[in-house]
């Protein structure tokens, strides 16, 4: 197996907690002990995306037709958008709240719109 040598900074803490796994023999370097986490991080997002997979066939099952349409030409121009930097970064919790501000609005309009539709 090819090796390629990193430099990685540390806080305090967390170089304590790595020379503890190599001081207790769990590991017998600072390497291997970084490794597992990274194979760790590794199988949490394979993880992560089934359960997304799985969550999205279900929802993509109750949809229509029309509305898998809709969903899907909607997904491809926000690639679009961001494919030409047409991008919003909600960073923080300033940005969290922006974002959940825009939701919130988005779905007053929907609201008006579905009522004055009736």
């Amino acid at each position: 197996m090819r090796v390629e040598q990193m430099n990685v900074s540390l806080s305090p803490e967390m170089a304590k907690f790595v020379r503890g796994k190599v001081k207790t023999g769990s590991y017998t370097n600072a390497s291997e002990v970084v490794r597992a986490a990274l194979r760790r991080m590794q199988d949490d997002e394979a993880r992560e995306i089934r359960v997304a997979r799985t969550a999205v066939d279900a929802i993509l099952a109750e949809m229509s037709d029309e509305e898998r349409q809709r969903t899907l030409a909607r997904a491809r121009e926000g690639f679009a958008e961001a494919e030409r930097g047409e991008t919003t970064d909600y960073a923080g919790r300033e940005g969290l709240e922006r974002l959940g501000e825009g939701v919130k609005e988005r779905g007053r309009k929907l609201a008006e719109k579905a009522g004055s539709s009736e």
